[in-house]
């Protein structure tokens, strides 16, 4: 009896008994082309690519078997690619696919299929909950997603009002810093176009008044600025803390053993201030800051602080949250931690990283098939005795009709006692059967 590649293929969707039914193509390919909610569109795009015939595979895959991706999906579907991560988020929360990194897995054990609906908490927004997932997993990560997941759903719903909280004070924080950012250079241009143009630089009135609350900064260097005239943004020039001189006074106060930390070097009003480019005569000694890697026996919190570390002493500014995300899933894909790709990074460390985001990349996908394990030190043999053969000075030869101890290796007495011993009896025989 042949096996049942059907319910094979159930079984590796993760259906706990290999049940399945048979489903005309025309089914789903009606509701891929002509269905009004995206959600079924998506779903039976799914299906297309896993149990349809040409393709009987757990996760989606071309007519070739090669897997394919939410780009893949929106192309095929007429979506923008948002559009398909939110779809495909919803679709997981609803337990009918799963998505293992890139990959888009069939479900063929969906428990939520035998429970009574419930009323889903609404965002604020309206957004659906896969919608707030996918936005998590974009900003956070896929196991930050995952973790929430697996929670019960009134600690999702909070955990996901937190995160959303953290983004809303985030993005007033990134507004804030432009708004610093124009209270100090609006004034330089005014001192350039009065002080050596001529003329005063014209500026619409303000529509509202400019409320820095999140960030203050100031100017490494004093350009003697002049105020403008014509309705300037900016009400006055000296709302500002020196974050160099905090800083400055922040190492001198720290332990020289302590290393500098990715998210403490500066003060919590001043985190967001990028240091000054060096000037002309410091280019040398700033290079060597640049690829000096962190003190050995620096105390970090978690490996992946360590990590934001050795590149902010490689490049002076702080890794790109994308490159981060994508070390973190590339790693995650081939089941390792930060603590496992910092033990491939420590070799590389005093070398200079001409590209660090491409080279941290490639170490993160390939370093692990790179590093050779270090042999075992073995012991050496003892030489070999040229009559016997033999090591150690244990060996025995054959001489004038009996096998007696080697005499050119053998240095022990008791070893020549023993092979006597053995070859006794054995004399004593032959002798009385020649008699």
């Amino acid at each position: 009896m042949k096996p049942d590649k059907n319910k094979a293929l159930m079984l590796a969707c993760g259906s706990k008994t290999g049940a399945y039914d048979c489903e005309a193509p025309d089914q789903w390919r009606w509701v891929m082309v002509h269905a009004k909610d995206p959600l079924e569109r998506g779903m039976a795009w799914v299906k297309s690519k896993t149990t349809a015939y040409h393709h009987e595979s757990p996760f989606c895959v071309d007519d070739h078997g090669r897997p394919l991706y939410v780009q893949h999906m929106a192309a095929d579907l007429g979506w923008a690619e948002q559009t398909a991560r939110n779809v495909l988020s919803e679709l997981q929360s609803q337990g009918r696919l799963k998505l293992k990194g890139k990959r888009i897995w069939y479900c063929a054990d969906v428990p939520q299929a035998y429970q009574e609906p419930e009323e889903q908490p609404e965002a604020p927004d309206r957004r659906t909950k896969g919608e707030r997932f996918n936005s998590v997993r974009s900003y956070f990560g896929s196991y930050v997603a995952d973790f929430i997941a697996n929670k019960p759903e009134e600690k999702q719903f909070l955990d996901l009002t937190t995160l959303e909280a953290w983004q809303n004070r985030k993005r007033d924080i990134f507004a804030d810093t432009m708004a610093a950012v124009r209270m100090k250079t609006d004034p330089i241009e005014d001192s350039i176009l009065v002080g050596q143009i001529g003329i005063s630089k014209k500026r619409l009135p303000k529509r509202r008044h400019v409320d820095v609350r999140w960030v203050q900064l100031e100017l490494v260097e004093n350009p003697n600025p002049v105020q403008s005239t014509e309705s300037p943004r900016t009400d006055s020039v000296l709302h500002s803390v020196d974050a160099r001189a905090v800083l400055l006074q922040q190492q001198q106060q720290r332990p020289t053993s302590a290393p500098v930390s990715s998210s403490s070097a500066l003060p919590s009003s001043s985190r967001l201030v990028k240091p000054a480019p060096p000037s002309a005569g410091a280019t040398h000694e700033t290079r060597q800051v640049k690829t000096a890697p962190p003190a050995a026996g620096a105390a970090y919190e978690t490996a992946r602080d360590e990590l934001i570390a050795i590149y902010r002493a490689k490049t002076g500014e702080l890794p790109a949250v994308m490159l981060l995300n994508r070390i973190e899933t590339l790693l995650l894909n081939k089941g390792r931690n930060f603590e496992a790709f910092l033990d491939v990074l420590r070799p590389h460390l005093g070398n200079e990283w001409r590209n660090p985001p491409a080279f941290l990349t490639h170490k993160a996908k390939f370093g692990f098939l790179e590093a050779i394990p270090v042999p075992e030190p073995q012991l050496k043999l003892a030489p070999k005795c040229p009559r016997c053969l033999s090591r150690g000075g244990r060996g025995a030869v054959f001489f004038n009709g009996t096998i007696i101890a080697c005499p050119d290796c053998t240095t022990s007495d008791e070893w020549r006692e023993k092979v006597a011993a053995k070859m006794k009896p054995k004399t004593l025989t032959q002798t009385g059967g020649a008699a």
